[in-house]
């Protein structure tokens, strides 16, 4: 567990370094951490109109199961989110993500494309930090076919 926030805080950092050379002067940036079972998350996120962002994303997974072969999950992707303010403090938003992901078991690696569609709420405790928790349909294929959901956890600082 020590190991995964600490990765994860370790890739958050990495993303923390804005480009706001390259963006209009009304875009907002930030990154997140977050938590889906036992898989770390780390997204930059770009928000590139007022209720429209982007978020590219980097997930780990790793499984050290006694008496098992170790297993690994490192994930590459998108999100395309519209956003809605509930409030001040509370804003909702719906989209679609897309991503790859690399499945090692210990004895073969496999490749999977996944898409589906995302909905989400962060709180806004102040206008840099929000936490947030969303749910997504995933349906994955390539070396194999699969569906299935996640949820997560996320905590976001915008610069």
């Amino acid at each position: 567990m020590k190991k995964r926030v600490l990765g994860s805080l370790i890739m958050a950092g990495m993303l923390a370094v804005p480009a706001t050379s390259l963006l209009a002067a009304d875009t907002q940036m930030g990154v997140g951490i977050g938590v889906t079972g036992n898989t770390s998350v780390v997204r930059g996120t770009v928000n590139i109109a007022k209720d429209m962002r982007i978020e590219p994303y980097f997930t780990y997974t790793y499984t050290d199961p006694d008496n098992a072969p170790s297993r690994s999950n490192i994930g590459l992707g998108a999100a395309f989110h519209m956003m809605k303010s509930v409030n001040s403090k509370v804003r909702t938003y719906y989209g679609a993500l897309a991503g790859i992901n690399s499945n090692d078991n210990g004895v073969t690696t496999d490749t999977i494309f996944s898409l589906g569609p995302v909905v989400g709420a962060e709180y806004f405790f102040d206008t840099h930090f929000t936490l947030g928790a969303e749910a997504n349909l995933y349906f994955g294929f390539g070396d194999y076919t699969t569906v299935g959901t996640n949820t997560t956890a996320m905590l976001r600082y915008y610069f």
